[in-house]
């Protein structure tokens, strides 16, 4: 994991965003933030330093596809995944884990993983991270 803190800047800039809605606000966080988008599987975005983000936005519960955490690469359960966490589109808070906290945090058995793995594609075996599982991840900001 890579980001610390963010700045003042950054802060206003997030501020500003109306996080609201389903998807879509990957070209204004990345602004925001000061990063470049990126159209990688599972990346939203790089710093200049090369290192890759993805973004969740979310007010309540995040979903996530268990066939595809199920298949990453060592590579990608690398990648940090940043979540923005809104009230009515008003960002309050920012947390980071990688791919492989958000694995973690799941907790399925291997048997379950095994499971998800073989589903067929575009099964939709999804997974719901609650808020209170987010906020234990690094918090990197909390209005």
């Amino acid at each position: 994991m890579t980001i610390k803190s963010i700045n003042r800047e950054q802060r206003q800039r997030l501020s500003a965003l109306d996080l609201s809605g389903k998807g879509g606000k990957e070209n204004e966080i990345a602004e925001a933030l000061g990063h470049s988008r990126n159209h990688k599987p599972l990346v939203d975005a790089n710093c200049p330093d090369g290192i890759l983000y993805e973004y969740k936005k979310q007010s309540g519960t995040q979903w996530f596809d268990l066939h595809k955490l199920s298949g990453l690469t060592e590579e990608q359960r690398k990648v940090s995944v940043l979540f923005f966490v809104h009230e009515k589109g008003r960002f309050v808070a920012m947390y980071q884990t990688t791919y492989q906290g958000v694995v973690d945090a799941i907790g399925l058995s291997a048997t379950d993983w095994a499971w998800a793995k073989k589903a067929p594609a575009g099964a939709q075996v999804k997974y719901a991270l609650k808020l209170h599982q987010i906020e234990q991840f690094d918090c990197i900001h909390y209005a």
